[in-house]
């Protein structure tokens, strides 16, 4: 495991990232970390639609590469009225 090639007729397989993991003879690689997707343009997992992760410094880092759990976004209430 650890390559996958999504690319029809290509003998040669792409490794997946440190983030990541596939089965072998796999079309895709799957994220070590929960509500990440992986990309297969660059190999990188970054946080699914509507999921968010903070490094260690509290700086907003969800469209990097990352093996960490991405935590559902939390939005500020609407004013009443």
């Amino acid at each position: 495991g650890g390559f996958f090639q999504n690319l029809p007729g290509r003998e040669l397989c792409r490794p997946c990232s440190s983030s990541s993991f596939s089965s072998p003879g796999s079309a895709t690689c799957a994220c070590k970390g929960s509500n990440r997707v992986f990309q297969e343009s660059d190999g990188w997992c970054i946080c699914r639609t509507g999921f968010e992760f903070f490094d260690e410094n509290f700086d907003l880092v969800s469209d990097a590469d990352g093996d960490v759990d991405c935590q559902p976004k939390v939005y500020d209430r609407c004013a009443s009225g």
